[in-house]
Parts: C-alpha cells; structure tokens; sequence
C-alpha cells in the first residue's frame, strides 16, 4: 500500500501555526468569557443548568469522535492519496448516526434528569450540534497536517459568530435557551464552512475501503486514548464528593487561569505532522523537536512565573469576588503543573510522530499494542489511578475546603512530572534529540526582569489594571529575551516570513 503516497506537498512550517494556534485558543478563552456572560444574564438559574446538562450529554455523544480522526491525520500526514476525503466520508457517516441515536434517546434522557418536555426543541437542536463536531474532527484530520494554521483561523471565526449570535438571538432577540443553542450551532456551522473551503484543495484521491477496513481495526486505541485521558479527572470528583463545592470551587477559579499556561502546547501544533511525514521523503527530526520545545518555553516559563507572583491580582481581577482570594495558593501550583502538562503534551507529540506502526497503510493489531505509542496512551490509567487513590486517602485529612483544593493541586503536580518524566524517556527512545537548556537559561534571564517589574507595581485588583500587568510584563519579557538571544530574533523573523507567505 505504500505506493499510494503522493509526493511533493510540502510540510507546514514550524512556527507561524504554532502561534496563529496559541492567539486563537487565548482569543476562545476571551470571547468564552463573554458569552457566558450573555448566557448567564439571559437565562434564569434553572435554564443555565439545564444548559450545562445539554453540554453533559454532548460530550459523552462525542466520545467516538476522533476514531476516524485518529488514524486519517496520520494517513494524510504521510501522503496516502485518498485518505483525507475517505476520512472525512467516514467522520460525517459516523457523525450523523451518533446525531440520529442521540436524537431517538434524547426524549428518554429528558424523562431521566427530570426535565420537562417544555425544552424538548433545544434537547433535539443538541443533535445537530453531536453531527458539527464530527464534521468539525474529520475535516481537522486534513487540515492539521496539510495547513494548520487554518485550524486556527477557523476557531477565531467560530468565535466571533458565536458572540454576534448570540448578542442579536439572547439580547436582542431574547430567545433565551433556543437562542443560546442556536448561537453554538450557527458559530460551530461558520467554522465548518470556513474548515472545508481550507481543506477542499486537499481532499482528493477518492475513496478508499482499505483505509476503512485498516481504521477499524484500530479504532480501539483512540478509544482507549479517550477514556485513559479522562482518569485524572475522576479526582476532581472525589474533591466535590469529599470537600465540597466550595473546594471544587477554590480549585475551579483557580483552573480557568492556570489553564492558559497550557495553551502554549500549541505553539508546537506542527510537530505531529512535521514527524509523521518523514516517511514520505521528507526529513523531520531532532530539529524540528528542539525548536518546538524552545517555542513552547519560550511562552510557557514567563507565563507561569508571571502567575505564580501575582496570582491574586489575576483572581481578584477576574472574579471580582474577594473570596477568590483564597485560591492564589492553589493557582501558585497549578501554574506549574499546566506547564508540565505542556511540555507533556510535545513530547507526546514526538513519541506518537516518530511511530512507525502504521507506516505503510496496514495497522497490524498485535504490533500496536507492542510499540511506545500505545505505550504513551496506557500512562494516564497509571498515573490516573495513583492520583485517585491519593486523593481518597489524603483528601479525608485536610482541614478546609481551601486545604482539600490545595492537595488536590500538589497531588496533580506530582504526578505529571512523574508523567512527564516517563514520557521523555519514551520520546527520547524513538528519536534522539537535545534539550535547549542553553536557550531556557535566555529564557529565565528575561523572566527575572519581568518579575522585578510584577513585583514593583502596586496591587490593585480589577481586571484592567491586571491585563495591563500582563501587558507590561510581557513587553519586559519580550524586550530583553530579543535584546540577548539572538535566536529568539531569527525564530521571530521565520515566523513573519511564514505569514506573509501564508
């Protein structure tokens, strides 16, 4: 089968979607904010949960979402003509199956939560909403290799049309609870819009049965991968069963902020591809892996010194809620354990691009469950378990509410840098390649400017006097990190060169 592969289409650059990934994942987390705003003053407290028990049942709906994904991206990573388009074909067939079982389920799930059978319509409207997100994944699966910068630029068109439709259907309109799922369609159909005239250029070769037949007999591990990720997660259970809401409260306020640290994985949203295409003639390798870790770090080490100095100035200025305040502590530690899961998260990245499993077409079942990359997706049931046992042995013997959250967060910490280190040793197996300790100590030189400038500004808490913070102590950062490291300077020219050739 390897003498499908086309060849000649050249590789995404490194930087330029990396960043263009990174603005548009920062600008969602701003432009969330404000739409749940709107849904919050539009809707009364009953509807807002109800809201929030619709996204429930999308998300359980959307667990098979990326067995086509999985293995189709890797496919048009290494130029198998037809694979993109086979992948799509499958994504929406399996999309609107998933979209029909929810839609003859959704009357019976109502009659379960108790809900009346007066929001029957936005219960049924959720099942087109299961269908755009797999449109949205088998679309993803072209786009991420081939240009993958215009997976960010679709996320900020989805955006912006979710907060002008929601502005004209919940404000002005005052639709209420139709009008906020109608927001999420429209903006989720924009996206798919933008999506598809993107990747069209690259959806070509016609369809492929022997792609399908390879798929399906490995679509247990993207499966696998799925629930393996979302073990952690069960400790965040065991901190509201145990300590309560304003514990999970404490530990959420704290996660919304913390998670922007993580957001500078992207900046290495090229790496996958870039790897998984050095089978089809193209050399990838420990340079493209050593300029992704030194683009990550670059972003992720000011970003989590910055908030570990000033972590009630980001709280207070957020929440306006002096009971926020609490949470600075548990902010202090999940800064770090996001930055983490950051550098985690590339080197992961280098471990499933490297595997040549798949190499030619074929995925031999009993060769997979022997190689690191199963072996990447098995970690999260270790860890994932050594972290909810600690949490129903140790969680019981804190003191407060705060003291439970601020565990939790020390437990998660210790756990990914014990991921962390795992992982490294996985990625370092199939590809060898060095750490840019000489660039990270460039890196916490112009940390330690920024931070004498956090440290010398008053604290005042609203939340225009914490972006201008951020504002100031990033051009600090951004000044002097230019003004010594040369390498920084050539890395920002190569990305204006990738945008103005974009």
């Amino acid at each position: 089968m390897w003498w499908l592969m086309a060849s000649g289409r050249p590789r995404p650059s490194l930087g330029y979607p990396g960043l263009v990934m990174f603005s548009a994942h920062l600008f969602s987390a701003a432009t969330g904010l404000v739409f749940t705003i709107m849904v919050v003053r539009s809707l009364s407290q009953a509807e807002f949960g109800i809201w929030q028990n619709m996204s429930d049942f999308v998300f359980y709906f959307t667990a098979l979402e990326n067995v086509v994904p999985f293995w189709a991206k890797r496919f048009v990573a290494r130029g198998f003509r037809g694979s993109g388009e086979t992948g799509l074909a499958c994504s929406l067939l399996l999309g609107a199956c998933v979209a029909l079982l929810y839609g003859a389920l959704a009357p019976f799930l109502m009659s379960i939560m108790g809900v009346g059978g007066s929001y029957l319509l936005p219960y049924m409207l959720i099942a087109i909403q299961v269908f755009e997100i797999y449109a949205l994944r088998g679309l993803g699966a072209t786009l991420h290799p081939c240009r993958p910068q215009a997976v960010g630029y679709a996320i900020v068109v989805k955006e912006v049309t979710k907060v002008i439709m929601g502005y004209l259907l919940l404000w002005i309109a005052g639709l209420g609870l139709v009008g906020v799922v109608v927001s999420v369609l429209s903006a989720h159909a924009a996206q798919i819009t933008f999506s598809f005239i993107m990747a069209r250029g690259f959806l070509s070769g016609g369809f492929n049965w022997s792609y399908v037949r390879e798929w399906a007999k490995g679509s247990f591990l993207p499966v696998y991968s799925f629930f393996g990720q979302r073990m952690p997660t069960l400790a965040l259970f065991i901190l509201f069963a145990l300590a309560g809401d304003v514990a999970r409260g404490y530990y959420g306020a704290a996660q919304a902020i913390g998670l922007v640290v993580f957001y500078t994985s992207f900046m290495a949203y090229a790496l996958y591809p870039r790897l998984l295409a050095r089978g089809s003639g193209s050399r990838s390798g420990p340079e493209d892996v050593e300029r992704s870790l030194k683009l990550v770090l670059m972003f992720s080490i000011p970003m989590t010194v910055g908030a570990m100095l000033i972590p009630d100035v980001l709280l207070l200025g957020l929440y306006r809620l002096t009971e926020y305040a609490a949470a600075s502590l548990i902010l202090v530690v999940l800064a770090p354990y996001y930055a983490v899961r950051s550098l985690t998260s590339v080197l992961g990245s280098v471990v499933s691009g490297v595997e040549e499993v798949d190499a030619k077409a074929r995925i031999p079942i009993g060769e997979l469950v022997r190689t690191r990359l199963f072996a990447y997706y098995s970690l999260p049931y270790a860890t994932g378990t050594y972290l909810v046992a600690l949490s129903l042995a140790l969680l019981p013997l804190a003191a407060s509410p705060l003291d439970a959250a601020l565990m939790l967060a020390l437990l998660s910490l210790g756990t990914s840098i014990a991921n962390l280190v795992v992982v490294y040793s996985l990625a370092k197996e199939g590809l060898e390649f060095s750490f840019p300790w000489p660039s990270v100590a460039r890196y916490a030189i112009a940390t330690g400017a920024m931070s004498i400038v956090l440290l010398a500004l008053p604290r005042i808490y609203r939340l225009s006097y914490a972006l201008l913070m951020v504002g100031l102590g990033g051009a600090t950062y951004l000044a002097v990190l230019l003004a010594i490291d040369r390498e920084a300077r050539a890395i920002l020219k190569a990305v204006l060169r990738a945008r103005r050739s974009d």
